[in-house]
């Protein structure tokens, strides 16, 4: 569906729209979407390609955790990121690659599809199955989309490690108990390289759990692979077929692992709510479709995975800004969608459409789930803001009460469950309902504290630890997927 003319392209529609008619759409969508969830979500289920539609949106209960959305239906991730733009448009560019050593790379669908194929089968060799988790220490290459693209077509779940978040590798492979590593020698930076591989021989000493290793030669570092365990990534792709069975999954299987901003497990991200809520929220907002180029300047692992899945359901390209300088450079990348900071956004100039990842004032300022989620809210500079598709926030204070009025700030909540919503803590639901659940009994905190403006828009001011824990006098919450 489309709120603004469906003769404009996404993209062109944007641009030639006001900040009002903008925000009237998104206010119009997400009015819809809280009278009426069913008819809405069933309606907006349509974007996404299904082996057998869902015939219920929601069913559970938010109070204890039990939320499935589009349960019973069946599709696949894969499918509906790349192979269905494959054959309508195997040509469209999928992915730009800036690597550092200057040069630009393109996929294009197709090319994207085998790839992500040949990705499916290597993983399937080294005993990986549906509902497996595979962790991945990466640099932001195309290795990375492989990666996610591959573990969908065969129902795998996939948990990125950023290059820059060391530290978290470990704790990751203990709590998914991931028996296969994707990484690299080296992740090529601005600042320098960062050696993944010296991290993961320091860390797979004391996990006997790891039984495969595959390792892209990025930079050409030394690397000594350990017989019967580590492989080359490279030569095991080229070995592998272009082609790989799409199985089709339920709308309530996992589609990702997100680490988590705090010493704990990862979140789980379910399928087709993720891939649906990520992709409405781009394209009313940020205004990506077919034809779109999206930079993103935290590049497309851990929180801004959304990012990735929702650009490629549109039918838009990614750009992987290995340089880093892809702000300053974006009619050479082709770039017609920025997200990123103040600074990124003034350094791209006009010509392109900005999204701010910060919160800073920009045209389309959203506020950005810090758990990979999404986009909760957005602001359309000094016009006004709203919360998106299936939002009801609340903004509550220590104790649970509700802080309202211009100027008024507490900790971010939401009355009732949406696609978009984070599904549980890697094997340990329990910590998952006693952190963003019972503290405050029928409001789902999202670790993120805002400041409500004068327009009665919201603004991240920063996160909240969820691992602190206090009694709680709430007022009550009432709504179709609020309490029981």
């Amino acid at each position: 569906m489309a709120c603004l003319p469906r003769s404009l392209s996404p993209v062109n529609r944007l641009v030639e729209s006001s900040l009002e008619e903008r925000l009237e759409a998104c206010r119009r969508l997400a009015r819809e979407s809280l009278e009426s969830p069913r008819r809405f979500w069933l309606r907006e289920a349509g974007l996404l390609d299904w082996v057998r539609p869902p015939e219920e949106a929601f069913v559970g209960e938010m109070r204890h955790g039990d939320m499935s959305w589009f349960s019973g239906g069946l599709l696949n991730a894969a499918w509906n990121a790349v192979d269905r733009h494959a054959v309508a448009s195997p040509e469209r560019t999928a992915l730009v690659w800036a690597r550092t050593e200057g040069d630009l790379v393109s996929w294009s669908f197709r090319d994207l599809r085998q790839a992500s194929s040949r990705m499916a089968q290597v993983l399937l060799s080294q005993g990986v199955r549906w509902g497996d988790r595979v962790v991945g220490h990466l640099p932001e290459t195309p290795t990375l989309a492989m990666l996610h693209l591959g573990c969908a077509r065969i129902g795998a779940v996939p948990v990125v490690v950023p290059a820059g978040s060391g530290a978290a590798l470990g704790r990751v492979l203990r709590a998914t108990r991931a028996r296969v590593l994707v990484t690299a020698d080296e992740a090529p930076t601005p600042e320098g390289r960062i050696p993944l591989w010296d991290r993961v021989e320091d860390l797979l000493g004391g996990l006997g759990r790891v039984e495969s290793v595959l390792v892209e030669r990025r930079t050409g570092a030394a690397v000594t692979l350990v017989y019967g365990r580590d492989q080359e990534l490279g030569t095991a792709l080229l070995r592998a077929r272009p082609t790989c069975a799409l199985r089709p999954c339920d709308g309530e299987d996992p589609l990702l692992l997100v680490p988590g901003l705090e010493d704990g497990p990862p979140v789980v991200h379910g399928l087709a709510g993720f891939l649906l809520c990520s992709a409405l929220a781009l394209r009313e907002a940020a205004g990506v479709g077919p034809g779109a180029q999206v930079l993103c300047t935290e590049g497309f692992s851990a929180a801004r995975v959304d990012v990735l899945w929702g650009t490629w359901v549109l039918g838009g390209a990614l750009v992987f800004d290995e340089r880093g300088d892809g702000a300053h450079r974006p009619r050479a990348l082709g770039v017609t969608h920025l997200l990123g900071s103040r600074g990124a956004l003034a350094a791209a100039g006009p010509g392109v459409l900005g999204t701010s990842l910060d919160g800073s004032d920009a045209s389309v300022a959203p506020v950005w789930s810090p758990e990979g989620g999404g986009m909760l809210a957005v602001r359309f500079g000094d016009v006004g803001g709203t919360a998106l598709v299936g939002v009801e926030p609340v903004l509550v204070d220590l104790v649970g009460r509700r802080a309202s009025g211009t100027g008024a700030e507490g900790e971010l909540c939401m009355k009732r469950s949406w696609p978009g919503q984070p599904r549980s803590l890697e094997q340990d639901h329990a910590v998952f309902v006693s952190q963003r659940l019972e503290r405050f009994p029928g409001l789902y905190r999202t670790g993120l504290r805002c400041r409500e403006l004068s327009d009665g828009s919201l603004a991240p001011t920063g996160p909240i630890p969820l691992a602190a824990a206090t009694p709680s006098n709430v007022f009550p919450i009432e709504g179709p997927m609020g309490r029981a």
